[in-house]
């Protein structure tokens, strides 16, 4: 369990920042070196290693050397847990919903004979006379 949830916080951590998200929708589409995926970022080469580092210590991507270049390449089952984890809190939250749905739809039925009566009431309350003061 704990090696569970420590590969979700990797991989969590992993997908919130917005130059690692960039970087795995690249090697998604094809497999790319390093330096091909620098190219794409306003970013030193170093920041990119550091970036490709977590990717990789997430499980997210793999990299494999081929002649001088080192290739980066997208594990896709990792995206699986990451999926399956939300997919437990959706199914949740979607139980919830319909349920407090039922209750609204319930206590909406139940409400309509008693907004008659009290707009009944007031309607009536409107039409009596109000005291008033004589003037002097």
């Amino acid at each position: 369990m704990v090696e569970r949830t420590e590969q979700l916080d990797f991989l969590f951590l992993a997908l919130a920042d917005a130059t690692r998200r960039s970087i795995l929708a690249l090697v998604a589409e094809a497999e790319l070196s390093i330096g091909m995926i620098a190219q794409h970022f306003d970013l030193t080469f170093a920041a990119i290693s550091k970036h490709i580092q977590v990717l990789e210590r997430a499980n997210l991507i793999r990299k494999e050397r081929r002649g001088k270049e080192q290739m980066v390449l997208i594990v896709p089952a990792s995206l699986t847990v990451a999926r399956e984890h939300i997919a437990r809190y959706e199914q949740m939250w979607e139980e919830r919903f319909l349920r407090l749905d039922a209750l609204l739809n319930d206590s909406a039925t139940q409400e309509s004979p008693t907004k008659t009566t009290k707009s009944r009431r007031s309607a009536a309350h409107g039409k009596a006379k109000r005291y008033q003061r004589p003037r002097q």
